[in-house]
């Protein structure tokens, strides 16, 4: 979701995609990509990741299946999809990854990285040596340009994009703020965090193995505050301004929720009929779009996509 608008993906079948740009304000929902070679999603999170970028332009992370490159794909004329930005053959989890698409109004960015065997010069195959996979090096790109503006050690990549502030986040609870002139403008290497997001001169943090919020200075990496969210919170975070008030989304397994950091006034935004949950919620200043589904993970699910405006 990018201001008023929002991208979703169908999977219509094994081999075609179809990419839907609609806007919450007007309702109205148009065509702007469709995908019919056979590319394995990159279901990491239940799909594909999507990016707004400039007014009308989505991008997609897939996997190509039989020369398992990761690949960025763009709408091309007559609504079909291309490749924009290819990987580098990754064979015994080698090579170049690309992925980790967050945008922000027409910037957005993608993250490339790659594993190397350890200790260097180690060969897999060979079951004589002992090989273990080192840590992922890689940088954030600006798109479509592909300028590097930083290279990254360890997990970090990118996760939500607010202005000119990129939020990343590793596996282990670091997080850390990036701006697009490639400068680190806050690390919180011991931030725990679950799911990270930036508003503003805040960065927030939802805190692993507890439903607590945590607040950070986007500058400098200081810790502000802490807020206590709903039992069972979950999932990725947004943030956006809401009427010049910052507030963070977030779900639980049966509801939708915001918290205004101001104050910490907590709102339950939607609560989901019996037999579905949400799956994933986005923040924009007009309001909160949200999915829900119906069924477990790996069963056939019907998504919903539905919108309502903060109070």
């Amino acid at each position: 979701m990018d201001g008023s608008r929002v991208a979703a993906v169908d999977r219509l079948a094994p081999c075609a995609l179809r990419v839907r740009l609609g806007n919450v304000v007007t309702g109205a929902v148009r065509l702007v990509g469709r995908d019919t070679t056979c590319n394995d999603l990159n279901a990491e999170g239940g799909g594909p990741a999507l990016a707004l970028a400039g007014s009308d332009v989505v991008v997609a992370t897939a996997w190509e299946s039989t020369h398992h490159h990761p690949l960025l794909l763009g709408p091309a004329p007559r609504h079909r999809l291309r490749v924009v930005v290819e990987g580098e053959d990754a064979d015994h989890d080698l090579g170049t990854f690309v992925g980790s698409v967050v945008g922000s109004g027409a910037r957005r960015v993608y993250a490339t990285w790659g594993y190397s065997w350890e200790p260097e010069g180690c060969d897999p195959v060979d079951e004589t040596m002992a090989c273990t996979l080192g840590a992922p090096v890689g940088e954030v790109r600006a798109f479509p340009s592909q300028r590097v503006l930083a290279r990254l050690s360890g997990a970090l990549l990118p996760v939500q994009m607010e202005g000119d502030r990129i939020a990343l986040a590793a596996p282990d609870g670091a997080a850390r703020v990036l701006g697009l002139d490639g400068v680190v403008r806050a690390d919180v290497p011991a931030a725990r965090a679950r799911s990270v997001a930036v508003v503003g001169d805040r960065l927030v943090t939802l805190r692993r193995g507890s439903p607590t919020l945590d607040v950070w200075d986007a500058a400098t990496g200081a810790a502000i505050t802490s807020i206590p969210l709903a039992r069972g919170a979950t999932g990725r975070l947004d943030a956006a301004r809401v009427h010049g008030d910052a507030w963070v989304a977030y779900r639980t397994g049966a509801s939708v929720r915001a918290v205004r950091l101001a104050d910490a006034r907590s709102v339950i935004v939607a609560r989901t009929p019996a037999g579905r949950q949400v799956t994933d919620v986005q923040l924009e200043s007009p309001g909160i779009a949200w999915t829900t589904a119906r069924g477990p993970a790996r069963a056939p699910r019907a998504t919903v996509l539905r919108f309502a405006r903060l109070p």
